[in-house]
């Protein structure tokens, strides 16, 4: 009976020892494992930021963080005012090089008609001059606000022109003929249709978001 009872524990300690070493070189599968990938965690957009999205030529969230809410609400309006303002000078940027109007010659002096031609600075001077002018017709619309464990507010903003893109293209068409000289007005004159098509075209394209 001793024997017995001997043989049946060495064999059911053989099958847990067997059990134990196939099961060790198992990798148990975690919710965290099933789903990770090679770029980590997706973030997901805010409200201010698909907002922006859903309308980008007219629309643009920015973000600010500070240990002051207002603070950190400005600098989100001041960094959807810069996306706003790229946009623009961007897409005017574009509409000149691809058109015959030549904007990017003048240096929007009446009193001398200064010609820029490829001197860059002074040509994205005078065009961030004409979109500073159009966006102060840009409000906030969305506001997003978050108070971390750093005790630091994080806000987004969603800042919209009080328009259509198509008046954003007449805006700047406007600022272009006010800020050339006489002559030379009446060289673009022309050419200042193609121009405004060029420059909406290229709004519609633009994402104003960070």
């Amino acid at each position: 009976m001793k024997k017995t009872l001997f043989i049946s524990f060495v064999m059911a300690t053989a099958v847990a020892m067997v059990s134990s070493c196939g099961g060790a070189g198992k990798t148990q599968s975690t919710p965290d494992s099933q789903h990770s990938n090679i770029y980590g965690a997706e973030i997901t957009l805010t409200d201010c930021e698909q907002y922006a999205l859903a309308d980008p030529g007219r629309r643009a969230a920015g973000k600010g963080t500070s240990y002051n809410e207002s603070t950190a609400r400005n600098l989100a309006e001041l960094d959807a005012r810069a996306t706003m303002s790229k946009a623009i000078d961007a897409a005017v940027e574009a509409a000149a090089k691809s058109g015959s109007l030549g904007y990017h010659k003048y240096s929007g002096n009446d009193n001398s008609g200064q010609t820029v031609g490829d001197e860059g600075t002074k040509t994205n001077d005078v065009t961030s001059v004409y979109s500073a002018n159009i966006i102060k017709n840009a409000n906030i619309v969305k506001v997003n606000k978050f108070f971390g464990k750093n005790r630091q507010y994080t806000v987004f903003v969603c800042l919209e022109y009080n328009g259509t893109v198509a008046d954003i293209a007449k805006k700047v068409v406007e600022n272009v003929r006010q800020n050339v000289s006489d002559a030379d007005r009446k060289k673009i004159d022309s050419n200042l249709k193609e121009f405004e098509d060029n420059v909406l075209n290229n709004m519609r394209k633009s994402q104003m978001i960070p």
